[in-house]
């Protein structure tokens, strides 16, 4: 079925769209500009796995956030932006290094799960967004955002996602990336001349499993620091 008669049955019904499977719609949801995973999907795999990612068990995850926190400048921030919390496993790990922490995903089970996992952290905020057309009205010290960027890998603006999460950053704020090394190379953030690359680590033992997602192959793994400079030439008079 192409793309067109596809939209014609849909808009005569003869297609509910919650009947359709989500790689069905992919095709056209990028020729549409969004993501290539809708929130259904996520709600989908939350509400059927609990925990997809194996983010409270798994050895790899684990040692992927205390790599993480290794690579962090310093051991406190005013304000921490997560991106893609999920369930909250490193939303709490996170929690003592900021004064105020906003947590956000696309899944509103996730929120809810997170939300309840971090009860007791009252300076940690969550908010439900899809990334490629949420708005955040702020900026942050600490930008973190790992394995967002293999759901968004298929969209053909990088460049929106790279400028979005770069605007989210303060003046001399701070982002680490951590991702699959192929995913790495594939995202553009150090071509970028607001950032720049102060340390990058890889490990690779990797005891990943086959997972819900683009994430199934064992691959090197990469973290990436990153400081926002301010680029604005002062006038010497």
């Amino acid at each position: 079925m192409g793309i067109l008669s596809f939209v014609r049955k849909v808009a005569m019904k003869d297609i509910g769209l919650s009947e359709v499977p989500d790689r069905v719609l992919r095709p056209l949801r990028l020729r549409l500009g969004l993501a290539p995973y809708s929130r259904r999907h996520f709600e989908n795999l939350y509400a059927n796995l609990g925990d997809p990612w194996r983010y409270e068990t798994s050895t790899f995850e684990h040692t992927k956030y205390r790599r993480t926190l290794e690579i962090l400048p310093r051991d406190h921030f005013a304000k921490i932006l997560e991106t893609g919390c999920s369930v909250g496993v490193f939303t709490e790990l996170v929690a003592p290094y900021g004064d105020d922490i906003l947590a956000v995903d696309i899944s509103k089970v996730a929120i809810q799960r997170a939300r309840q996992r971090c009860q007791s952290q009252r300076h940690v905020r969550f908010h439900q967004m899809d990334l490629m057309r949420g708005v955040l009205e702020e900026t942050f010290d600490l930008v973190l955002c790992s394995d967002v960027l293999p759901y968004l890998n298929d969209i053909t603006n990088k460049d929106h996602i790279c400028n979005k999460i770069i605007g989210w950053m303060a003046e001399g704020g701070y982002l680490v990336l951590a991702n699959a090394a192929w995913i790495a190379e594939n995202w553009p953030f150090s071509q970028y001349s607001q950032l720049r690359l102060i340390e990058e680590r890889r490990f690779s033992d990797y005891d990943y499993k086959q997972e819900p997602g683009p994430l199934e192959a064992k691959t090197e793994y990469v973290i990436g620091l990153f400081r926002k400079e301010d680029n604005r030439v002062e006038v010497q008079g």
